[in-house]
């Protein structure tokens, strides 16, 4: 196909050459001569273009049926192989399920030993524990007789010390009253005692109040005067300061008047 295709080349650029060599030619003859050439040689290179589609289409025709072929046998293959492997699949699964069958009893026994392992373990402990809580009540039981006793022990011991406690307490409330009326007629001297002293410092809180009150106005009446007194220095004050300040001004007045008086007299003098 290559070498084909390069003599085909060739002859194109040939035939395309000859176009410009005809172009240059000035008699008719020749041109017509030349141009039957150059059709002859067209139809020689679609001749032989015709002839390779001929042998490539043959070529093409001779690859699918050799493609149907190859397929046919590929497919007849691939039907082999899903039989062969369904035939495995068949097998695989007839032994998995035996092989399950088998492990489901396996499981089965093992799980069986485990219940009876169990059992008798919880046999054990159950008739473990039973001893033990029969054990534990009688001991409860002999722990609250022990508890009863001792409780029963305190309370005698208490209800004794309570009557003892009871008589010692009854005698000293007996010694307290006792004090009680020997202390009530020294009571009642303090209360007249006191009641006459209260009378006393009611009566001198009394004058306190009045003597307080006679000073107050005392007081009132010296701020007063006091307050008088501060008016009159305060105006005696401002009265001062305004005739010093009208003595200064006077001063003043009297000094630019000798003052004048001192020129007048130079200027006579001179």
């Amino acid at each position: 196909l290559e070498e084909e295709s390069k003599q085909a080349q060739e002859q194109f650029q040939e035939i395309s050459s000859r176009w410009s060599q005809i172009s240059k030619m000035n008699d008719p003859l020749n041109i017509h001569n030349e141009c039957e050439a150059q059709r002859q040689r067209c139809t020689e290179l679609l001749k032989q273009k015709n002839n390779m589609i001929k042998v490539l289409k043959e070529d093409l025709e001779k690859c699918d049926e050799k493609y149907r072929e190859d397929m046919e046998n590929q497919n007849e293959d691939v039907n082999l192989l899903i039989s062969r492997i369904e035939h495995q699949m068949k097998l695989l699964r007839k032994a998995y399920w035996y092989n399950l069958d088998l492990l489901q009893h396996a499981i089965h026994v093992e799980f069986k030993e485990f219940l009876e392992a169990k059992q008798k373990l919880w046999n054990r402990l159950f008739t473990k524990r039973n001893k033990l809580e029969q054990k534990t009540v009688e001991e409860k039981i002999e722990t609250r007789k022990l508890y009863d006793e001792q409780l029963h022990e305190l309370r005698l011991s208490y209800e004794n010390e309570f009557r003892q406690k009871k008589i010692e307490y009854e005698n000293q409330i007996q010694k307290l009253e006792l004090e009680l009326e020997q202390l009530k007629p020294n009571c009642l001297q303090l209360k007249l005692a006191f009641e006459y002293n209260f009378t006393l410092v009611q009566k001198r809180v009394e004058e306190n109040m009045y003597n307080h009150s006679q000073q107050k106005r005392r007081n009132n009446k010296l701020n007063d005067l006091v307050m008088v007194l501060r008016q009159k220095a305060k105006q005696t004050r401002e009265k001062s300061e305004r005739d010093v300040k009208k003595l200064k001004d006077e001063i003043a007045k009297l000094n630019s008047k000798t003052l004048k008086i001192e020129n007048i007299s130079k200027q006579l003098y001179q």
